[in-house]
């Protein structure tokens, strides 16, 4: 198993909100967040023009990528983050 930060920010307009969360997988950290992100808001469309770019109902959401962190960082930013 790896641990991960993952980040994924929304689009509304001019607006734009980022969202940092805590993810654990032993398959393919990329498979995970772009998963997570076509599934933020609901079933979102993938915009075919637009690497890793998911909307609907004029909310763009975007997987903005992960890092690896250790267990043990883990394990404390998770009294601190939300966990997906």
């Amino acid at each position: 198993m790896k641990y991960f930060i993952g980040k994924i920010t929304e689009f509304v307009g001019d607006m734009e909100f980022s969202d940092d969360f805590l993810f654990e997988t032993a398959g393919d950290p990329g498979e995970y967040m772009e998963k997570t992100a076509s599934t933020w808001r609901g079933d979102l469309e993938k915009d075919e023009c637009t690497d890793g770019l998911w909307w609907t109902d004029g909310v763009s959401v975007s997987d903005e990528g992960f890092r690896e962190v250790p267990l043990e960082d883990f394990k404390i930013l998770s009294k601190y983050m939300v966990k997906l």
